[in-house]
């Protein structure tokens, strides 16, 4: 709107996007939140009837660690990022457990998902959303679905390393 000569810039009333929640790096005492907003936001993750502390750093990528809690114990989290216009978005329930005490700790693996060519396209997996090209780091005893969505007159050819063929790798 204008008011004589002065343009008031617009208004941002629009909430951040919440997507790709995952729960990682568990330990007995711990464990680390992840998500990914569309638009810089912070992060804070309420849990239990608790919060962490917010963390102010406005991020499109959001890793919160959680400590103190209790082994072998199921947890229910929502994550919330709210964006510069204090537009706040709380994300539905999620839930993890962690290690029981004599779980002995589990091995982690590198998962790396790479594009070759000038295509474009998503590589999108449980909690993984990769664009040109990602890493993640995940447990033993985890199971991971990659599903590739060419785009804009790109061709998917086909997986190399671990996974092979042209479909869905799990």
């Amino acid at each position: 709107f204008t008011v004589g000569n002065i343009v008031a810039p617009p208004v941002d009333i629009i909430a951040p996007v919440i997507s790709s929640i995952t729960s990682t790096n568990l330990t007995q005492t711990s464990a680390t939140i992840r998500w990914n907003t569309n638009e810089v936001a912070n992060s804070q993750v309420v849990y239990e009837g608790q919060s962490t502390s917010l963390d102010t750093h406005l991020t499109t990528t959001h890793s919160v660690n959680i400590t103190g809690l209790t082994a072998n114990t199921s947890y229910r989290y929502k994550v919330k990022s709210s964006d510069a216009a204090k537009n706040e978005t709380i994300s539905v329930e999620n839930t993890f457990k962690t290690l029981e005490v004599d779980a002995a700790p589990k091995q982690t693996y590198t998962l790396t998902v790479s594009k070759t060519g000038d295509g474009f396209g998503i590589i999108t997996a449980s909690g993984i959303f990769c664009g040109s090209d990602c890493t993640e780091t995940i447990t033993e005893g985890t199971s991971v679905t990659i599903s590739p969505d060419s785009r804009n007159d790109s061709v998917f050819t086909g997986w190399g390393g671990s996974c092979s063929g042209s479909g869905t790798c799990t």
